[in-house]
């Protein structure tokens, strides 16, 4: 349960989306929000899908970038969703 108090996740939240189902749900290559960024067919397309699954709102110019790199660099869709859902964002959606 997170804290109205303060920004930073719980420890049994944090490991659970580390280490538990819930993290492997939200990135798992079947999960509905992953199939449905492959089904675009650019990777901008693709990042913006994500990022409007998990965190409700499209990348900003330098997140994209940051994304795209990654992607580059041999991270997949999926490492993409692990990644968004372990930030304080996702955690705190209002």
């Amino acid at each position: 349960m997170a804290d109205s108090a303060t920004n930073d996740g719980s420890v049994p939240q944090v490991l659970q989306l580390m280490n538990g189902n819930v993290g492997r749900l939200v990135s798992d290559v079947k999960s509905h929000a992953v199939v449905a960024a492959y089904a675009e067919k650019s990777r901008e397309a693709q990042i913006t899908s994500l990022y409007l699954a998990y965190l409700s709102r499209r990348p900003n110019a330098r997140e994209m970038t940051i994304a795209g790199k990654g992607l580059s660099d041999g991270l997949n869709l999926a490492d993409l969703a692990w990644a968004l859902a372990n930030t304080r964002e996702f955690l705190f959606i209002q």
